[in-house]
């Protein structure tokens, strides 16, 4: 969900737009330090980038959009079984 902010600050019409999230679990970061920077075992990495791309593809084909800071930290779970953390 986002909103779209019009607002006047010194006679000049300003847009702000905010974007609203569910609240997530841990990060890839996260997951990658609970390895000790190691390695992830191959079929929890198979699952996360298979889903990385499902989420990449619909982005860009029906939204248009290209995510351009693609990094460990923003890759959001939204939960993680405790076997893995």
């Amino acid at each position: 969900m986002f909103f779209i902010f019009l607002y006047i600050v010194d006679a000049i019409l300003l847009l702000d737009i905010c974007i609203v999230f569910e609240v997530m679990g841990a990060n890839l970061l996260t997951l990658i330090q609970k390895y000790d920077y190691l390695g992830i075992p191959l079929e929890i990495v198979r699952h996360i980038v298979k889903d990385i791309l499902i989420g990449l593809d619909f982005m860009h084909s029906q939204c248009k959009i290209i995510h351009t800071d693609l990094k460990p930290e923003n890759v959001l779970f939204t939960s993680l079984p405790p076997k893995i953390l």
